[in-house]
């Protein structure tokens, strides 16, 4: 169950940015309010505090910021922005709220937000709650109280489960290594318990007892990175690296560093850097062997961080068109198309509403299938196009190209293949 509301956004660019490093130079930030915002930038840091969103640099340079409407007029006292993703540079989500919480999701370019909810879905009004993860086309947070779980959105349709039921959780991470990373429970201490769970199937892979490694302490966050390292970040300013089976491979203590404790939020980029926050606005950048540190602030309040993710890269798929020659038919209504991708991926997750012949016919929705139609032990996806729209729309000719494209989760995929058409 969803409901969905759509908002136009006021948006703001900054102007001048001046920064706080390790150096100790504290200095301001000046904001012109403008009617239009660039695309982020991949790499670059999506911060969360006091009701807005900002891109910031890893060096600590404000870019941009984004002000995030809360779908109900006047919004309630109790609800706050929480943790934020940008699965792409012209996409941001956000967790947004706390007792009646929406995820929202804003289109930079056509500056749309976009708000869904869940029944029943909600967190314990602690400042540190409210994680989200994205996985394709997939969304998670994080759902506590009366009805706890993890909630997953499917953007294709809008649609929204709750899985784990009973898991009270209070972060959770899509890691590098492709895996979803649920860190339970809320109380005190929190967070003793890491679920990886499948984001696709939702099958529970394994549960981490965190406190054999660390005792009867609390955590605040995780990440993970494409080796399933798990970065844990601690309230009373510990960052610890432990393995996939939980044993403790470093730990540092950021209190010691920076005077950096209270730790609200952490991240890790595909390229090594990582990122942690805390509840008085101070951002830190670190690597994953912790053997250098920057910081800076962004305010006084808590800061939910996480990395701009970059344009997924194409995927190239194999394409088999049936007929090998096509002509006009009186009997024959549809072209069959089968679509293989290369190892690694899955043909289930393409969505069949984005898949288009030469960028203008569609897919059947009601006229596909799964299997192995040449045999080779690699599923490929059966889509169906109607024989008219497709003759008319490619040339006559011996060897004339026929292109197909289209989404796999938000990653693209294409593919050609060639065949004779005859018009006479």
């Amino acid at each position: 169950m969803f409901e969905m509301l759509l908002i136009r956004s006021n948006r703001s660019r900054i102007v001048l940015s001046l920064i706080f490093t390790v150096g100790f130079i504290v200095l301001m930030n000046f904001i012109v309010q403008q009617s239009f915002a660039d695309s982020l930038t991949s790499g670059n840091l999506l911060i969360s505090t006091e009701g807005s969103i900002y891109e910031y640099s890893t060096e600590g340079y404000l870019i941009q910021s984004f002000s995030v409407p809360y779908p109900i007029v006047p919004k309630p006292i109790t609800e706050s922005l929480r943790d934020i993703v940008a699965p792409s540079p012209d996409e941001i989500f956000a967790y947004n709220g706390t007792f009646d919480p929406y995820l929202s999701l804003f289109d930079i370019v056509s500056e749309t937000w976009t708000h869904l909810t869940h029944s029943g879905w909600d967190t314990v009004n602690n400042v540190s709650y409210g994680g989200i993860a994205v996985k394709d086309h997939f969304v998670f947070v994080t759902d506590m109280m009366d009805a706890n779980g993890v909630i997953r959105y499917d953007l294709t349709n809008n649609d929204s489960i709750r899985f784990a039921n009973g898991i009270d959780s209070i972060d959770l991470n899509v890691g590098l290594d492709g895996l979803l990373y649920v860190l339970s429970p809320g109380g005190s201490p929190e967070g003793r318990t890491v679920h990886v769970f499948d984001p696709y199937t939702l099958e529970n892979i394994r549960i981490l007892d965190l406190t054999a490694t660390f005792g009867w302490t609390g955590h605040r966050s995780i990440a993970v990175n494409a080796s399933g390292d798990i970065f844990v970040a601690d309230w009373d300013g510990d960052l610890q690296k432990i393995n996939s089976n939980g044993e403790l491979l470093l730990t540092v203590n950021l209190y010691s560093i920076c005077d950096c404790h209270n730790l609200f939020d952490v991240d890790i980029s595909a390229d090594g850097l990582v990122v942690v926050s805390n509840r008085f606005g101070r951002v830190v950048i670190t690597d994953e062997d912790f053997s250098s540190f920057t910081y800076f602030d962004v305010g006084t309040m808590g800061v939910f961080v996480s990395f701009v993710l970059g344009t997924p890269d194409t995927i190239t798929a194999t394409i088999n068109f049936d007929p090998d020659n096509l002509k006009i038919s009186k009997k024959e209504n549809f072209v069959t198309v089968y679509i293989e991708l290369p190892e690694g991926y899955n043909v289930e997750d393409i969505i069949i509403s984005s898949i288009l012949l030469e960028e203008s016919v569609p897919a059947e929705l009601s006229n596909y299938a799964i299997g192995d139609e040449d045999n080779d032990g690699i599923q490929d996806l059966m889509v169906k196009f109607k024989r008219d729209d497709v003759i008319n729309i490619l040339p006559a000719g011996n060897n004339v190209p026929v292109q197909i494209t289209g989404l796999m989760g938000i990653s693209p995929f294409y593919g050609e293949d060639y065949i004779k058409v005859i018009k006479r």
